[in-house]
């Protein structure tokens, strides 16, 4: 239903995230006042990952969640006259939003 991401960054960081479906991350998250909390969508994710959870014991959250709904682009144009566009150049679906270091 989704996946996580685990970069290695600079001085012992880690950029940690969870993509998937709005329907599914969305689905019955919402308070009674039609708010959600990223932060308890986060961690139910996460109790249901046990190798990350594991990963992630004793780790500090530095902080706090980012959202975001479509970062995905491709462009317009695939190759021109002595160039391609090959890999993430030409497009990319499903990336993860890193911090500043």
């Amino acid at each position: 239903d989704g996946w996580f991401w685990l970069i290695p960054l600079p001085y012992n960081r880690t950029s940690i995230g969870v993509v998937g479906e709005l329907d599914y991350l969305l689905q019955n998250r919402r308070d009674a006042d039609g708010k959600l909390d990223t932060q308890k969508i986060f961690n139910e994710e996460l109790m249901k990952c046990a190798p990350l959870k594991q990963r992630l014991e004793g780790a500090k959250q530095l902080f706090p969640i980012q959202t975001t709904k479509d970062f995905s682009y491709r462009a317009s144009r695939i190759a021109g006259n002595n160039w391609v566009l090959v890999g993430d150049a030409f497009g990319l679906l499903g990336s993860p939003v890193l911090p500043a270091a």
